[in-house]
């Protein structure tokens, strides 16, 4: 242990416990293994009795790892009182027994400590230096985070949606909410920000149609995930890998021949500006009259209402479009169901079947646990409700 203490310097453990967002908890052994000492858990516990900053810290939301809440400022009764009100005043749920612990923990679990730590290895203490200087965060299976998001007045579900860089279709479906003109002041919504990446590139983009998703590779990480519209059910996005071909500001929309003829309606030509409906940034692809592209109609994110282009918020265009460049790869995905191992749990994500392609969603469900070799860890009634549902959300389908 005497190694371990000379070794593991405070600084580091509280700079990478910054990370931990409101609404999350991390655990005494993700913090050591995320700073590549993992059998350091009980030294990172007499590390944060000895915080000095116990809010601007956050070390109350550090818990066991059976969900457990541990000590906070040390073990005091009244402290683990407090520690409890302040991870309940952040939206954390427990379940009481002889002991109060957070369940169900995967939910508010914080998994993104390793690529946090990895991001600043070049700039830790001396004590550390020995670290590689330049590595790529891993890119885990699982990205992002789920919120919890309280109505407030004046919201509505595109607001909440946009502030948070998702779709309100989404916020709709992981909610079970029929009509998304009806919220309620005080309401709980669950904001879909975690999602299982469907496929893995070291740069440019894959887009899983079904869920309404770009995600952006740059320099072999995942550098951001955009809600999307995609292609009418009757215009379809097809499902192919692409290249980008041209990058245009500003740009002139020239009607399709093709659009003309099946709507029956004269051939247009709409010069850049607000009535222009491919926005201000245009990616061409390899995929005949296919691209990326903003739009002037951004409660159309999260829809299939295009003629086959993607369209993304005005402002996500522009992220995406500086950091792609002609030649870079992509893909059309067409994936309504993935699944994923982050640790002991199996988690499957299940969207609509918007086109109508797959004959048998329970067999592809299947198929995605069976290549993952966890066919006998898993509650098929889990599965089937997980497919019923078609929430958008990573839900666990281990047997209780």
């Amino acid at each position: 242990m005497s190694s371990v203490r000379n070794h593991m310097d405070p600084q580091n453990v509280y700079r990478l416990l910054k990370h931990v967002p409101r609404g999350r908890v991390t655990t005494y052994g993700a913090i050591a293994r995320a700073l590549k000492q993992p059998k350091a858990g009980r030294r990172i516990g007499q590390i944060l009795k000895q915080n000095p900053r116990p809010i601007q810290i956050p070390c109350h939301r550090v818990v066991r790892s059976d969900g457990k809440i541990g000590g906070y400022c040390g073990s005091k009764p009244a402290n683990i009182k407090k520690k409890m009100a302040l991870l309940k005043s952040e939206g954390i749920e427990f379940r009481n027994g002889k002991e109060a612990r957070v369940f169900p923990l995967r939910r508010f679990l914080y998994t993104g400590l390793l690529s946090v730590f990895l991001l600043f290895a070049a700039h830790l203490s001396p004590a550390e230096e020995a670290l590689p200087a330049k590595i790529n965060p891993e890119i885990l299976p699982l990205a992002g985070e789920p919120v919890t998001y309280t109505v407030q007045k004046g919201d509505s579900l595109f607001l909440i949606a946009r502030r948070y860089g998702i779709s309100y279709p989404a916020v709709a479906r992981a909610n079970r909410i029929t009509d998304p003109n009806r919220i309620f002041l005080n309401q709980k919504l669950v904001l879909p920000r975690e999602s299982i990446v469907p496929k893995v590139i070291s740069r440019g983009i894959i887009i899983n149609l079904p869920e309404y998703r770009l995600y952006l590779f740059t320099g072999g990480k995942l550098a951001g995930i955009y809600p999307a519209a995609i292609g009418l059910p009757t215009w379809q996005t097809p499902a192919a890998g692409f290249t980008i071909i041209n990058k245009i500001k500003d740009p002139t929309w020239y009607m399709p021949p093709e659009i003309a003829r099946r709507e029956n309606v004269e051939r247009e030509i709409i010069p850049p500006g607000p009535d222009n409906p491919v926005g201000d940034r245009w990616l061409g692809t390899s995929v005949n009259h296919t691209g990326i592209h903003g739009t002037n109609k951004p409660m159309s994110i999260g829809k299939s209402v295009s003629h086959g282009c993607i369209r993304l918020y005005p402002e996500d265009i522009l992220k995406v479009f500086e950091a792609v460049a002609v030649g870079d790869p992509g893909e059309f995905l067409y994936e309504p169901v993935k699944a994923a191992a982050v640790g002991p749990e199996v988690l499957l994500e299940v969207h609509p079947d918007v086109y109508g392609l797959i004959p048998d969603m329970e067999k592809l469900a299947g198929e995605k646990i069976e290549q993952l070799g966890l066919s006998k860890k898993v509650d098929p009634e889990k599965i089937r409700k997980a497919i019923r549902d078609a929430s958008g959300l990573p839900v666990r389908i281990n047997p209780d």
